[in-house]
Protein backbone atom coordinates (compact mmCIF):
# COMPACT_ATOMS: atom_id res chain seq x y z
CA UNK A 1 0.00 0.00 0.00
CA UNK A 2 1.34 3.41 -1.37
CA UNK A 3 1.49 6.59 0.58
CA UNK A 4 -1.74 7.75 -0.93
CA UNK A 5 -3.50 4.63 -0.57
CA UNK A 6 -4.02 5.36 2.91
CA UNK A 7 -7.18 6.56 4.63
CA UNK A 8 -6.68 9.67 7.20
CA UNK A 9 -6.41 7.61 10.13
CA UNK A 10 -3.37 4.97 8.86
CA UNK A 11 -1.95 8.79 7.87
CA UNK A 12 -1.89 9.72 11.32
CA UNK A 13 1.86 8.61 11.68
CA UNK A 14 3.00 9.46 8.17
CA UNK A 15 5.10 12.52 8.23
CA UNK A 16 3.83 15.77 5.84
CA UNK A 17 6.02 17.77 3.54
CA UNK A 18 5.41 21.36 3.81
CA UNK A 19 5.96 23.89 1.05
CA UNK A 20 5.35 27.49 0.57
CA UNK A 21 2.17 26.93 -0.81
CA UNK A 22 0.82 24.11 2.06
CA UNK A 23 1.07 20.42 3.36
CA UNK A 24 0.67 17.85 1.18
CA UNK A 25 1.68 13.82 1.76
CA UNK A 26 5.35 13.37 1.35
CA UNK A 27 5.60 11.96 -1.76
CA UNK A 28 8.65 10.43 -1.09
CA UNK A 29 7.70 7.86 1.19
CA UNK A 30 7.85 5.06 -1.46
CA UNK A 31 11.26 5.93 -3.27
CA UNK A 32 14.65 4.37 -2.32
CA UNK A 33 16.25 6.37 -0.27
CA UNK A 34 20.36 6.36 -0.20
CA UNK A 35 22.73 7.93 2.41
CA UNK A 36 25.82 9.67 1.07
CA UNK A 37 28.15 7.29 2.30
CA UNK A 38 26.59 4.99 0.34
CA UNK A 39 26.04 6.72 -3.36
CA UNK A 40 29.54 5.49 -4.92
CA UNK A 41 28.00 1.97 -4.47
CA UNK A 42 24.70 3.03 -5.73
CA UNK A 43 25.97 5.09 -8.55
CA UNK A 44 28.06 1.91 -9.73
CA UNK A 45 24.70 -1.26 -9.79
CA UNK A 46 22.82 1.80 -11.47
CA UNK A 47 23.83 4.89 -12.46
CA UNK A 48 20.73 5.65 -14.18
CA UNK A 49 19.11 4.73 -11.25
CA UNK A 50 20.09 7.80 -9.33
CA UNK A 51 17.37 10.28 -10.52
CA UNK A 52 14.70 7.76 -8.67
CA UNK A 53 16.52 7.46 -5.37
CA UNK A 54 16.25 9.94 -2.78
CA UNK A 55 20.28 10.98 -1.54
CA UNK A 56 20.42 11.75 2.54
CA UNK A 57 22.86 13.64 3.63
CA UNK A 58 23.38 14.37 7.50
CA UNK A 59 24.85 17.43 8.94
CA UNK A 60 28.79 16.12 9.25
CA UNK A 61 28.39 14.70 5.49
CA UNK A 62 31.05 15.96 2.91
CA UNK A 63 28.50 17.29 0.20
CA UNK A 64 31.24 17.95 -2.18
CA UNK A 65 31.62 14.34 -2.60
CA UNK A 66 28.62 14.00 -4.44
CA UNK A 67 30.09 16.73 -7.22
CA UNK A 68 30.13 14.29 -10.18
CA UNK A 69 27.31 12.96 -9.68
CA UNK A 70 24.73 16.30 -9.40
CA UNK A 71 23.66 15.46 -12.90
CA UNK A 72 22.07 12.41 -11.92
CA UNK A 73 20.55 13.57 -9.13
CA UNK A 74 16.94 14.44 -8.88
CA UNK A 75 16.46 14.72 -5.35
CA UNK A 76 18.31 15.12 -1.51
CA UNK A 77 16.80 15.36 1.67
CA UNK A 78 19.02 17.07 4.52
CA UNK A 79 18.57 15.65 7.91
CA UNK A 80 18.49 17.82 10.60
CA UNK A 81 19.18 16.39 13.66
CA UNK A 82 18.08 19.51 16.65
CA UNK A 83 16.67 22.28 15.48
CA UNK A 84 20.00 23.93 16.71
CA UNK A 85 22.00 22.60 14.12
CA UNK A 86 22.31 25.02 11.12
CA UNK A 87 24.71 22.75 9.39
CA UNK A 88 21.72 21.82 7.09
CA UNK A 89 21.90 25.65 5.74
CA UNK A 90 25.20 25.34 4.73
CA UNK A 91 25.07 21.69 3.28
CA UNK A 92 21.57 23.09 1.10
CA UNK A 93 23.44 26.52 0.65
CA UNK A 94 27.04 24.75 -1.12
CA UNK A 95 24.93 21.97 -3.03
CA UNK A 96 23.04 24.97 -5.16
CA UNK A 97 26.57 26.59 -5.15
CA UNK A 98 27.96 23.61 -6.93
CA UNK A 99 25.08 23.52 -9.56
CA UNK A 100 22.69 21.10 -8.09
CA UNK A 101 19.66 21.42 -9.84
CA UNK A 102 16.85 19.08 -8.46
CA UNK A 103 14.64 19.37 -5.32
CA UNK A 104 16.39 19.61 -1.86
CA UNK A 105 13.77 19.12 1.24
CA UNK A 106 14.93 19.14 5.09
CA UNK A 107 13.60 16.68 7.53
CA UNK A 108 13.82 16.34 11.30
CA UNK A 109 14.00 18.79 13.61
CA UNK A 110 12.76 22.07 12.16
CA UNK A 111 10.59 25.02 13.07
CA UNK A 112 8.07 27.24 11.54
CA UNK A 113 10.76 30.16 12.20
CA UNK A 114 13.57 28.34 10.12
CA UNK A 115 11.15 27.74 7.14
CA UNK A 116 12.17 31.19 5.40
CA UNK A 117 15.86 30.40 5.98
CA UNK A 118 15.67 27.11 4.73
CA UNK A 119 13.56 28.41 1.58
CA UNK A 120 16.58 31.03 0.89
CA UNK A 121 19.29 28.10 1.22
CA UNK A 122 17.52 26.27 -1.70
CA UNK A 123 15.44 24.14 0.77
CA UNK A 124 12.57 23.58 -1.39
CA UNK A 125 10.29 21.85 1.09
CA UNK A 126 10.37 19.89 4.59
CA UNK A 127 9.88 16.71 5.57
CA UNK A 128 8.53 16.52 9.38
CA UNK A 129 6.44 14.38 11.30
CA UNK A 130 2.65 15.18 11.76
CA UNK A 131 3.12 16.73 15.30
CA UNK A 132 6.10 18.78 14.64
CA UNK A 133 4.26 20.22 10.80
CA UNK A 134 0.43 20.31 12.84
CA UNK A 135 2.31 22.77 16.02
CA UNK A 136 1.17 25.62 14.06
CA UNK A 137 -1.69 25.96 11.25
CA UNK A 138 -0.93 25.58 7.82
CA UNK A 139 -1.93 28.84 6.91
CA UNK A 140 0.69 30.09 9.36
CA UNK A 141 3.49 27.95 7.67
CA UNK A 142 2.21 29.42 4.37
CA UNK A 143 2.57 33.08 5.69
CA UNK A 144 5.90 32.62 7.46
CA UNK A 145 7.40 31.42 4.11
CA UNK A 146 5.67 34.54 2.01
CA UNK A 147 8.10 37.16 4.66
CA UNK A 148 10.95 36.11 2.57
CA UNK A 149 9.59 38.03 -0.69
CA UNK A 150 8.66 41.29 1.56
CA UNK A 151 11.07 40.99 4.61
CA UNK A 152 14.23 42.75 4.92
CA UNK A 153 17.26 41.54 6.22
CA UNK A 154 17.57 41.89 10.18
CA UNK A 155 20.61 43.65 9.79
CA UNK A 156 18.88 46.83 7.53
CA UNK A 157 16.52 47.00 10.64
CA UNK A 158 19.02 47.19 12.79
CA UNK A 159 20.53 50.51 10.59
CA UNK A 160 18.78 53.87 12.33
CA UNK A 161 15.74 55.56 10.64
CA UNK A 162 17.37 58.59 9.05
CA UNK A 163 15.09 61.57 10.37
CA UNK A 164 13.58 63.83 7.65
CA UNK A 165 14.35 67.57 7.50
CA UNK A 166 11.63 69.27 9.19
Amino acid sequence: MSASDTTDDQKSHLPITVTASGFRDNDWLDRRHVALSDLESAAASDMAGLAEIVIGIHGDDTVETVRSWLPHIAAVEIYFDTAHDGRGFSLARRLTEMGFQGEIRAAGALHVDQFPHAIQCGIYALNLSRQAALRMPEQYWIDTAATIATEQSYQSRLMPISKSAS
